[in-house]
């Protein structure tokens, strides 16, 4: 009895002995440290009616480090005075480049388009922006010269 009793408080001993250091904490590394900061409102940029003698443009940005961006809306395009008589038009969603492009009668390729429709449904997910905000050019073009049409629209980009 008494060599379990010596054995019993040896191990105790022991195990006592065993703890371990606590660890230090290494300093935050900047370059990985993630932050989560408050996700931004939807941007409802385009609510209501308006003319289209040639082309309409409607600028929104996406912020930096958004993961999940989107554009989602309505349009119905019409013969102005007319909303009964539907009109087609291009709806174009461009970066700044494009734009610039589209704007100097450069022909170039555009991220998401939507060519001859007289309305329609958009629900179309962004690329990620990183640590630069995006900008954006949702883009109404009239296709035929002469005749003047109305578009009305209700687009919102979510973070």
């Amino acid at each position: 009895m008494r060599v379990a009793l010596s054995c019993l408080t040896f191990l105790a001993w022991l195990l006592s002995a065993c703890e371990k250091a606590p660890q230090q904490q290494k300093p935050t590394d900047e370059f990985n440290r993630v932050v989560r900061n408050a996700t931004p409102a939807p941007n409802n940029f385009v609510h209501g009616t308006f003319k289209l003698p040639g082309y309409a443009k409607f600028e929104f940005e996406v912020p930096a480090h958004t993961l999940s961006p989107k554009i989602q809306g309505t349009f119905k395009s019409y013969v102005s005075g007319d909303p009964n008589q539907a009109a087609k038009v291009d709806l174009l969603l461009m970066t700044p480049k494009e734009f610039n492009d589209f704007r100097h009668g450069v022909s170039s390729e555009v991220g998401y388009s939507v060519p001859g429709s007289s309305g329609g449904t958009v629900d179309y997910a962004l690329p990620a922006t990183m640590d630069q905000p995006q900008k954006y050019y949702l883009v109404f073009r009239n296709l035929s010269k002469g005749k003047s049409k109305s578009v009305e629209a209700d687009f919102t980009a979510t973070f």
